[in-house]
């Protein structure tokens, strides 16, 4: 349920809008509009007294928001002069704003949440790679415009064929998400995590050099190996991270792909190296394929 408060307070605390929650909650009926003159001397409102000293509250006006007959909230307006009389045109009009309001307020949330479902992998919860393709480009932007670093990590889950071969997809589905849920939550704030398809995640870090990232993705990799397995086998990931490079020659699009193909290249470097590890330069790589 959402409160919607519309009054000469310019904002009400949390208090003054519990007391919205508490009151509509148990006043209000579904198409009235509820009113009174004087909410400070009403006995109705004896436990609220104080709050609604403090805050001016005296005639009051309200009505629920609805859509289809489903309360999904309230509008209310109120005056700090004690015993106004709300006209009948006023009544009127709140009545009228509160159904054109309710529908509006429906398809937003609708929008919003179709919008949502658009940028979210449905697995694991992450942003998808639509959505990191775009917020990075974002973030190169503001890089740019600031001259802050920024940096990409692409971390992929080792010998993840080999969890679905012998455990089966569902445990191989499991361990994304548990991948995704530890990473999401073991970076810093402000980073943008998301899945970039398959086994492989990628995660934006902005204004963070490439050794502070380099440490997070670090820490990240050694305390997944310990804390997450699948049937006694620890599940172990590879990291690339590469810092962006913003060559003036070079468009943000241009700088955008330079930037995931280093981050790639060093994640395939990993790999060669013998997974479970992060590679933050582009170091020749001499170990044999097959590992």
């Amino acid at each position: 349920m959402s409160y919607f408060l519309i009054g000469e307070v310019p904002r009400l605390e949390e208090p003054a809008v519990r007391f919205m929650e508490q009151w509509l909650e148990r006043e209000a009926v579904v198409d009235e509009v509820i009113r009174f003159t004087d909410c400070q001397t009403d006995s109705s409102f004896y436990e609220f007294r104080p709050l609604l000293v403090d805050h001016q509250i005296h005639a009051l006006l309200a009505a629920r928001l609805t859509h289809k007959s489903q309360a999904i909230g309230f509008v209310a307006l109120h005056q700090c002069v004690p015993y106004r009389k709300w006209e009948e045109d006023s009544v009127a009009l709140l009545a009228a704003a509160v159904g054109h309001l309710g529908m509006s307020i429906h398809n937003l949330r609708s929008l919003a949440e179709a919008q949502k479902k658009a940028f979210t992998d449905s697995l694991t919860g992450l942003c998808n790679r639509r959505f990191v393709e775009q917020r990075l480009a974002v973030e190169l932007k503001y890089a740019r415009q600031q001259r802050a670093p920024l940096t990409l990590a692409i971390a992929d889950i080792d010998h993840f064929k080999r969890i679905n071969d012998t455990y089966g997809h569902p445990a191989g589905d499991n361990a994304l998400k548990r991948v995704a849920f530890f990473l999401k939550t073991n970076v810093r704030k402000g980073c943008t995590v998301g899945r970039f398809g398959g086994e492989e995640f990628v995660v934006v870090l902005p204004n963070l050099d490439l050794e502070t990232s380099r440490q997070i993705m670090d820490q990240f990799r050694e305390r997944l190996a310990e804390l997450l397995e699948v049937e006694g086998t620890p599940i172990t990931v590879s990291i690339g991270v590469a810092t962006a490079q913003f060559d003036e020659i070079l468009n943000l699009a241009e700088i955008q792909h330079r930037l995931f193909a280093d981050a790639d290249a060093r994640l395939y470097i990993a790999k060669r190296q013998g997974r479970n590890r992060v590679v933050w330069e582009d170091v020749p790589c001499e170990v044999p394929s097959n590992l």
